[in-house]
């Protein structure tokens, strides 16, 4: 995952120098170059190659083998669903708070919940297991992301036609224990 935090911070060219300031030795340079995902356009200086495609996608179902009982979620499930042009610094998932993987991963933030939580809001996108669009805008109000930040998601899913529900939203909002935040938020929609 160490490549898409790169090509989020450097999405055409950079140095070995700038690769390691994120993480990434020579040696993994070398390695994503003998694979074909990174060419050398000179001594010191990489680009990313044409034929990269490394989705979002398929860096999520790649995380989910490591971590099968992760679902997408916050930004990640936003760009999922088209609703932010932001390249998420990390993948978001949650996961049950009594299976939480030992494992740091790179690029990866867990957001562990109860097992009862779990599985409130979530819907199958794309083969992938994410948080519905209501549970999502619950989510991202619950981590403290700016009331302003999340109504714009909402509106850009209202201009996409994907209408997310309100009463779903409140409902969420109790269940989630985030009733204070979801009401301040059905506030400043209206």
């Amino acid at each position: 995952m160490k490549l898409h935090h790169l090509q989020t911070h450097y999405p055409s060219i950079f140095t070995t120098e700038e690769a390691g300031s994120l993480g990434v030795s020579p040696q993994l340079l070398q390695h994503y170059h003998n694979k074909g995902l990174i060419e050398r356009s000179s001594h010191g200086v990489y680009r990313f190659s044409d034929t990269l495609g490394i989705s979002l996608e398929s860096q999520i179902k790649e995380i989910l083998k490591a971590v099968p009982h992760g679902i997408v979620s916050h930004k990640t499930a936003l760009r999922l669903y088209g609703l932010t042009e932001e390249a998420p610094p990390h993948i978001d998932l949650i996961v049950p708070d009594k299976n939480i993987p030992k494992r740091k991963l790179d690029d990866v933030q867990l957001h562990p919940f109860a097992a009862a939580l779990l599985k409130n809001g979530i819907i199958y996108l794309r083969g992938i297991r994410v948080t519905s669009l209501e549970r999502t805008l619950v989510d991202l109000l619950r981590a403290g992301e700016p009331l302003s930040f999340v109504i714009a998601a909402f509106r850009e899913a209202q201009s996409k036609k994907l209408k997310p529900k309100l009463p779903r939203i409140r409902r969420l909002g109790l269940q989630l224990h985030a009733k204070a935040k979801t009401n301040l938020f059905l506030e400043a929609l209206l």
